[in-house]
């Protein structure tokens, strides 16, 4: 993938970067992506997946927002006199 702006840096480790966007730099990327063992890839995979599944599906987001609103809320209170 193209090194996009809009892409967060924690992403970085689960995605293989395409650093030159010519056809050549692709089919590097490619070729190395290939040149992976099955393991290899599959390990990449996996932690990308448990990446996803543990900071970005609705149930993590929504944790989120849980701990944002209750760290908001305790120091709103503990500001008041």
């Amino acid at each position: 993938m193209a090194r996009l702006k809009g892409i967060p840096k924690e992403y970085e480790p689960y995605i293989h970067w395409v650093e030159d966007e010519t056809v050549d730099g692709w089919a590097r990327e490619i070729s190395r992506c290939m040149c992976q063992s099955d393991e290899e890839r599959r390990r990449f995979g996996k932690n990308s997946q448990q990446f996803v599944s543990e900071n970005k599906q609705p149930l993590a987001q929504g944790r989120r927002i849980k701990e944002f609103i209750i760290h908001n809320i305790r120091r709103t209170y503990k500001a008041t006199p």
